[in-house]
């Protein structure tokens, strides 16, 4: 199997910082063959370390070549000029547009809308008109977008013309209209549609929900910056919603029990305020909920707080509940034991991926726990407890655990250690069982 990508990420924000570091690891074993190379730079912890600008121009077109992810901001597209990207296939632009540098940044960009593009994401106020036209053109097969509303004349006229468009995503969507809405929602070849917090600000919008008869059934999220009992009154509205996003407010934790009027609610991602974090009896209402596949929490930690750990039975209670998980994520002060986590593996069969708070022994999940997680491909534990800071990778207990992981875990892509991450990468380096060889 290839090495994961995170775990090389994790490699490479400690290697030496030369060339020759970089570009003999990006030699290793072909791992570059199914990863996004530039992943290693955008979302490095410091993304100016890594730059593909310094690599040798002998081999940069060469890595250049296997990039297919590309997730950068405008003051970074000049590094892409001297290359070709012929696979990309994702592309991402986080940041504002330097009004003075309009004409060299615009070309920038087009210089990335690479034929093979499938996913274009467009985040901060950018000249969405313009990219959007390069991208007609340059992208015939273009099927996810994301981007803000300009409110340029012609705006919708140029998303509606997207042949293959499936997946159309708003940010900070404001000139929305419930005409606008409507076509939108008529596109056969459209299945997700989602809109930013803005576009419900408008009472012809708020409007147009409550009195048409449609099913919504494409508006997969309603991104609500509101109070509890404006987002009841709109969920009462709309009863086939697939996907809601709620943000920042103080009283989320009254909207969970209502969430049973829409049945169907298929992902569900709420962030907690620091004011009202989450306490994890708060799940249990969830449970009425058949279809719920993805689950976000986010739960920042009140300072100077300590929470107690659940006990033993509402750890049993809420995580048994939960039948058809796919993707859970829990982030905040809660500390989840491994009865959790059997519960989880336990009830919910089909899960692949998991991000939760805890502390945990890696090795115990390895050998007993694994095996309740039929379909399990991610996993990250916040502390997880695995390798001291000092570890000597080749010290006999390391390797036994190297060989239980590579017997027991052969599927795991993601698999984060952030306390010992030092530790944990000179381990991965070591370790040719995560590597193609």
């Amino acid at each position: 199997m290839s090495m994961p990508p995170e775990l090389i990420l994790m490699v490479l924000q400690h290697l030496e910082d030369d060339e020759n570091s970089l570009v003999q690891a990006a030699r290793v074993n072909k791992l570059w063959r199914s990863f996004a190379l530039d992943v290693l730079w955008t979302r490095n912890r410091d993304p100016d370390r890594f730059s593909l600008l310094r690599v040798n121009p002998q081999v940069r077109q060469s890595l250049a070549d296997r990039i297919r992810y590309l997730a950068i901001p405008p003051s970074r597209l000049h590094e892409y000029r001297e290359v070709n990207l012929p696979n990309l296939r994702e592309l991402v632009i986080i940041g504002i547009f330097d009004n003075d540098q309009y004409e060299s940044l615009a070309a920038d960009v087009e210089r990335l809308l690479q034929p093979r593009l499938r996913l274009l994401t467009l985040e901060g106020p950018l000249m969405c008109g313009d990219i959007l036209a390069m991208a007609r053109r340059r992208c015939p097969d273009l099927r996810t977008l994301t981007i803000n509303d300009s409110g340029e004349p012609g705006f919708l006229e140029l998303l509606l013309s997207f042949e293959r468009l499936e997946s159309l995503l708003f940010g900070a969507t404001s000139s929305l209209t419930p005409q606008h809405l409507q076509q939108l929602l008529a596109l056969d070849r459209l299945r997700e549609l989602s809109l930013g917090f803005f576009s419900f600000q408008s009472q012809d919008i708020q409007r147009f929900l409550a009195e048409s008869t449609a099913p919504f059934l494409k508006l997969t999220v309603l991104n609500l910056a509101a109070d509890s009992a404006s987002v009841i009154s709109m969920l009462r509205n709309t009863p086939n919603l697939r996907g809601l996003v709620l943000d920042g407010q103080d009283d989320w934790a009254r909207v969970l029990p209502e969430l049973s009027i829409v049945p169907d609610l298929r992902a569900l991602h709420i962030t907690f305020p620091v004011s009202a974090p989450l306490q994890l009896p708060d799940l249990i209402p969830l449970h009425r909920l058949p279809r719920l596949q993805t689950l976000v929490l986010h739960c920042p930690t009140p300072p100077a707080i300590t929470t107690p750990p659940p006990s033993y039975e509402e750890e049993l209670t809420v995580f048994s509940g939960f039948r058809n998980m796919i993707y859970m994520q829990l982030t905040g002060p809660i500390s989840i034991s491994s009865a959790g986590l059997i519960a989880l593996g336990l009830s919910s069969r089909k899960i692949k991926r998991i991000e939760i708070p805890g502390v945990y022994d890696v090795r115990r999940f390895a050998r007993y726990d694994f095996p309740l997680f039929p379909c399990l491909e991610e996993l990250e534990v916040a502390n997880l407890v695995s390798y001291s800071t000092n570890v000597d990778v080749s010290h006999p207990e390391v390797q036994a655990s190297r060989e239980l992981l590579k017997k027991h875990m052969p599927r795991i892509h993601t698999f984060y250690h952030p306390e010992d991450i030092k530790s944990f990468a000179a381990y991965v380096l070591d370790v040719e069982a995560w590597v193609e060889t």
